[in-house]
């Protein structure tokens, strides 16, 4: 009783009576609203585990995580056929089922010069999962593996039997055990210089070989004097003449001289005419000439 006779004065120093009436209603108010939620709670919890209210958004959040799970396995699944990583297309990797990031990140890989060497070098694609890895590996179709600092071997094509010096090149003429480029390019550019060869002694013109070389091109080599080249003396100016190592400038002129008083060389006798020209040097010249 004491107590409520202080609670009542303590009201009435602050409130007037209808202040007071309005404050016990709210009081009411307060506890029958407690009452009617715990009640509420109470009700909810045992007909379905939590509150009403939380239920649809705790099926809802169980939706999202069962679709965002879902998507997950969907972005890890794919439909691999056989690829070379480093020549396929977007459009396949796109038809595999790979997102657009990986297929991005592999395309500027490549444009960046990457070459794919073993299968393991794709899985250092970091937007890859290994899943996904697992999934290509099998497909994955490589080049035969070849080592991009390696010299291809060579192989010497054997030596041949024997060699047509007046027709042939220099790349078969080193062929030849002892013949190497020096040799060979001396042995051809005298052959072109003269015509053809006509003899063996000529090829000692080119170059002073060795005794030992030197057989070995005796032994090796032919002539075929029908494919020699040879000057039409009656058409050849002096420049023609002058290129030809047994003719030279001064002998040259000696001859085109000499042709402009006879007109016309009926034979290639008239050469040993021509001053300069002795018996020994039109044997020399005569084979490199023609008047026909």
């Amino acid at each position: 009783m004491k107590l409520k006779k202080k609670w009542t004065n303590w009201l009435s120093q602050y409130f007037n009576d209808k202040e007071r009436r309005a404050f016990y209603v709210l009081i009411i108010a307060v506890v029958l609203l407690t009452g009617i939620a715990i009640v509420y709670k109470n009700w909810s919890i045992k007909k379905g585990g939590m509150p009403f209210e939380f239920v649809a958004i705790d099926e809802k959040l169980d939706s999202f995580e069962t679709r965002k799970e879902a998507d997950r396995l969907a972005e890890n699944i794919l439909t691999p056929h056989r690829f070379d990583p480093n020549t396929v297309d977007s459009l396949e990797l796109i038809s595999m089922n790979l997102s657009p990031r990986t297929i991005y990140f592999l395309m500027n890989w490549r444009r960046k010069g990457k070459v794919f060497y073993r299968k393991e070098e794709l899985s250092k694609l970091y937007t890859l999962s290994p899943e996904q890895y697992q999934q290509l590996e099998p497909y994955i179709v490589l080049p035969e593996k070849k080592n991009p600092f390696e010299r291809p071997a060579f192989t010497k094509k054997p030596e041949p039997t024997s060699i047509e010096v007046n027709t042939t090149d220099s790349a078969t003429l080193t062929l030849l055990r002892g013949i190497g480029p020096f040799y060979a390019h001396k042995i051809i550019q005298r052959r072109d210089a003269l015509g053809g060869y006509l003899n063996f002694k000529q090829l000692k013109e080119a170059y002073k070989f060795h005794d030992s070389v030197f057989q070995i091109l005796k032994n090796k080599l032919t002539i075929d004097v029908s494919k020699i080249k040879t000057i039409h003396i009656n058409s050849a100016n002096e420049a023609e003449l002058a290129k030809h190592p047994y003719i030279k400038e001064k002998l040259a002129k000696n001859i085109i001289l000499y042709k402009s008083g006879i007109k016309t060389f009926k034979s290639k006798e008239q050469l040993k005419l021509v001053p300069l020209i002795d018996e020994e040097k039109y044997r020399k010249i005569a084979p490199y000439i023609t008047v026909e």
